[in-house]
């Protein structure tokens, strides 16, 4: 009589693990996996000439590719690029708010974004400061980061090439919108 107990226990503990395993093991493990996010390219958009000599970047695209290797949806709350000098984070006055630019190149503000799993998700980003004073106190940065702040997975941080570019003297008369190797960071 007491084999039969103990194998009736057993069948019961067994039961009840399954069980347990069934419901909450399976959403457990379909939380695994990572959000990757690749940087593409953090480049000069739109520069201005100078009458004496030189350029300034008055904008610049970020372009960033995000992939969900988990099993369930994940949302990017927010997205932005901070910038830095000698440690110290760019004033708040100096802070331009990022926009989305759509297929036909329109702006819209960034928002959240839902990323499917298994499913690529590129965006392109604009940081256009709009004035003089911000452009001025972007060439004094020294690191940039791009943030995105997840919903279901932790957020991300990752530093960009480059701040934003200082002006320079060695640009063609005439740049064009992706002029990354020749404009100086120095």
């Amino acid at each position: 009589m007491t084999g039969q107990v103990v194998t009736g226990l057993f069948t019961l503990f067994g039961t009840v693990i399954g069980v347990a395993l069934g419901l909450f093991g399976e959403r457990w493990l379909r939380t695994w996996g990572a959000v990757e996010c690749k940087v593409a390219a953090w480049r000069p958009q739109r520069t201005a000439a100078h009458a004496g000599g030189g350029t300034t970047v008055e904008e610049r695209w970020l372009e960033v590719m995000f992939l969900n290797q988990k099993d369930l949806p994940v949302t990017v709350l927010d997205m932005r690029v901070e910038f830095f000098k000698g440690g110290e984070p760019l004033e708040e006055w100096a802070r331009t708010p990022p926009e989305f630019i759509g297929a036909d190149t329109r702006k819209e503000p960034v928002g959240p974004v839902p990323l499917t799993p298994h499913v690529a998700v590129p965006l392109v980003i604009s940081i256009a400061p709009g004035r003089d004073d911000k452009i001025r106190a972007l060439e004094e940065m020294d690191r940039a980061e791009f943030v995105a702040v997840m919903i279901g997975a932790r957020d991300i941080r990752q530093e960009l090439p480059e701040a934003w570019v200082r002006p320079s003297r060695n640009m063609h008369k005439h740049p064009t919108s992706d002029n990354t190797d020749r404009l100086e960071s120095g």
